[in-house]
């Protein structure tokens, strides 16, 4: 490629190409805008599903880590605290089968050494969004002009996926510009063939492959593209597919052992799509609403407009969707088209105008990367199960980008171009107001700002299944609350209506404690959940609702404690299998947090539920122990033992320690053997069988057995004691 004059020529005849001081001015305008957009509201959005995936392991901001109820924080959110970078990416695999290490270990390190929290993250990535931008100009000035490099640039300041995934803790904004320094790298060295270009355009493509499982698809497009326009230089395309075989085949293997989730768990958000969605994948990416990705909002336009024009224009976001998606495919064939007609003139035998044909060239490089990627995953979803999703393929919305500017610039007559241009910024400028205003991810921050302000510390918080719990804990932060969850709307009220009953008075101000209960909608679904609001109504409980927005909208029930219109409370008969484990987690939680009534009730209305639960019995034996109710506890643990012998071994220790407080040590001794028996050489079991040997007057055998229990470090309390009890009873002995 000779330069990027020579190749303009061709395609803007009239060749008027701005100043450079004005095209630097250009630059630097569109640059600050790219970064005005992607550093606004920054802090508003949630951490949600798919960030918490990596997030959540993490170490959190340093005034959670000092808060006092930090602790239980960290075993409602289950993580690891301080992780290792190897326990990091462990803990994220198990949520995340399919992330890729590479932006993983950026995004540790940045946490570990850099700051730690939500916030710091998202600039990180917002830093690697706006490499983007200097990159696609230099891209677009090398294939046509300074004015399709801007062109192309603008595009992507005001693109809303581009701006959205810059401000995700995600790995896309990596992959994309990976993606685009693969690209530069191919063309200045498939053009010019120098090492230097080679080697760079190797690195990326080794770490493009460690970013997604499906980046891969763009060396596809490069190796296709070569084999299509350059069919007889055989030779340097092996050489090239060789040394990138070479490059990725460690990403490969990694790719090949991923144990990824069955297709059930994945079909509520990987979806098998519909042509319509995968040309709107392809061509209009950044139309809000043509693709599952964006939520749209008049709050910009209600600023500017008023409430009633925003909702109209909000409802014509679908037409001029699918205008601009047609507009951009007949954009990507005019260019095409056209260099396939300067290809084919009869006078094309000049050296500037071979050189203008192989520039042209890459407009059909421009095209494949722009549909090919899609197109296969959709021929993927097809053939094997659904694995569609629009940011997969993020960066290949960047060769649109490139293919307005291309297209823009070719337009000969000055006034055509710049209606052609106003248009296009015009829908830009449409796209971004749909999605200003109001947070795209789910917002858990709207919710849980609204529980710390209007809740008790001792009200009981509740979530929509356990995966929400989780996500929602990390959002609230640390408290002081119980939170547990239930797998259905049925249960959630059920669960409700049990503790409402209890009628314990808060701490806070002697009156009977509330629930709170956190929902999420489907995808683009609003409130109120009318499954929820029928089991409410069905156990007459007054609640009332809030709801905060984002893709999925976050339904916030308060469940008022206190009122003497509350039926009865027996569980409901239609409750599902879950509804047992679901008590016996909340019973866990109040027994954390020592309150030891409420959790035996919890546990055994979780056996009252399904009277075969075993763990049910355990969880309230540990209550009944932990009240002094000794004989309550014993039984309790005798049902666990009797359901479920080998599954809970802390149920014969437990039982083990309640029969030497009643001095029958001979059933004490055995507990604790069948409890060492499940866990060999457990310091806690050791320590009571020595000391059921005490009581029996096994006192070498009990020495023994309280020295090995030493030697494994356990509590300095417990052995000391214990041997203060082997010293008192040798004394005593005749």
């Amino acid at each position: 490629m000779a330069n990027a004059n020579s190749s303009s020529q061709l395609i803007s005849p009239d060749s008027t190409h701005p100043a450079r001081g004005t095209t630097a001015l250009c630059f630097m305008l569109i640059l600050l805008l790219g970064a005005v957009i992607r550093f606004q509201h920054l802090t508003a959005e949630s951490v949600w599903w798919d960030e918490f995936a990596t997030v959540a392991f993490l170490d959190p901001p340093e005034p959670w880590t000092q808060s006092p109820h930090y602790r239980q924080w960290n075993q409602q959110v289950e993580r690891l605290d301080r992780p290792t970078l190897k326990q990091f990416l462990q803990q994220n695999q198990l949520v995340d089968p399919a992330a890729m290490p590479l932006y993983l270990v950026l995004e540790f390190a940045w946490n570990r050494y850099v700051h730690a929290s939500p916030a710091a993250l998202r600039i990180l990535s917002v830093c690697v969004g706006l490499l983007l931008l200097p990159l696609i100009y230099l891209i677009g000035s090398r294939l046509y002009d300074r004015r399709a490099g801007l062109i192309a640039m603008a595009c992507l300041s005001l693109s809303p996926i581009h701006v959205q995934f810059a401000k995700e803790i995600r790995m896309y904004g990596l992959l994309a510009l990976l993606a685009l320094i693969t690209v530069y790298a191919f063309i200045r060295a498939l053009e010019e063939g120098k090492k230097r270009w080679w080697f760079l355009g190797l690195t990326a493509t080794c770490l493009l492959s460690w970013t997604h499982p499906f980046a891969l698809l763009l060396l596809f497009v490069q190796g296709l593209f070569w084999l299509l326009t350059r069919p007889r230089d055989i030779v340097r395309l092996t050489l090239w597919s060789l040394a990138v075989c070479l490059a990725v085949m460690p990403a490969v293997y990694y790719v090949a052992t991923i144990q990824f989730w069955g297709q059930d768990s994945t079909d509520q958000w990987l979806r098998l799509p519909t042509v319509m969605e995968v040309a709107a994948d392809i061509f209009a990416d950044d139309a809000v609403g043509a693709t599952f990705q964006l939520k749209e909002s008049p709050v910009a336009f209600a600023k500017i407009f008023g409430a009633s024009l925003a909702e109209q224009l909000v409802q014509r976001r679908l037409l001029i969707a699918y205008l601009f998606l047609f507009t951009s495919a007949g954009t990507a064939l005019f260019l095409c088209f056209r260099t396939l007609r300067q290809f084919f003139k009869k006078q094309a035998d000049t050296a500037e105008d071979k050189r203008g044909r192989s520039a042209g060239r890459w407009n059909y490089f421009l095209l494949l990367w722009l549909i090919v990627p899609p197109l296969v995953l959709y021929l993927l979803s097809l053939a094997w199960r659904p694995c569609h999703q629009p940011r997969y393929t993020l960066h290949a919305s960047l060769a649109l980008y490139l293919i307005y500017g291309g297209a823009i610039t070719a337009i000969s007559q000055k006034y055509l171009r710049r209606i052609a241009l106003a248009a296009l910024m015009l829908f830009y400028g449409f796209q971004q107001m749909l999605v200003i205003g109001e947070p795209q991810h789910p917002d858990w921050l709207g919710a849980a700002a609204h529980i710390r302000k209007e809740a008790r510390g001792d009200d009981l918080i509740l979530s929509f299944n356990s995966m929400w719990k989780r996500v929602f804990t990390y959002n609230l932060g640390p408290v002081s609350n119980v939170i547990s969850y239930g797998a259905d709307s049925e249960i959630l009220a059920d669960q409700a209506a049990f503790f409402l009953q209890l009628g314990i008075l808060s701490r806070d101000d002697d009156k009977p404690r509330d629930v709170w209960i956190v929902v999420l909608t489907d995808y683009y679904e609003s409130g109120p959940d009318q499954e929820l609001n029928r089991a409410l109504h069905r156990r007459q409980l007054p609640f009332t609702m809030c709801e905060f927005g984002g893709i999925q909208h976050v339904l916030l029930y308060h469940v008022r404690g206190g009122t003497e219109a509350l039926a009865p409370y027996t569980p409901h008969p239609g409750l599902s299998e879950e509804a047992a484990e679901d008590y016996t987690f909340m019973a866990t939680e109040f027994w954390k947090q020592q309150e030891f009534t409420v959790a035996a009730a919890a546990a055994e209305n979780a056996a009252r539920i399904n009277p075969e639960y075993a763990q049910a019995y355990a969880l309230a034996g540990m209550s009944y122990k932990e009240s002094g109710n000794m004989d309550k506890a014993l039984a309790a643990f005798d049902r666990a033992i009797a359901l479920d012998p080998d599954g809970f071994p802390w149920n014969h220790l437990n039982r083990a320690d309640l029969l030497l407080k009643k001095g029958d040590y001979e059933r004490a001794r055995v507990a604790a053997e069948k409890g060492l028996a499940l866990l060999p050489e457990d310091a806690l079991g050791l320590i009571l069988k020595g000391r059921a040997c005490i009581g029996l007057g096994l006192l070498e055998e009990a020495r023994n057995l309280l020295q090995a229990a030493r030697a494994k470090g356990p509590d300095g309390r417990l052995i000391e004691e214990a041997f203060q009890e082997l010293e008192n009873a040798g004394e005593a002995a005749p």
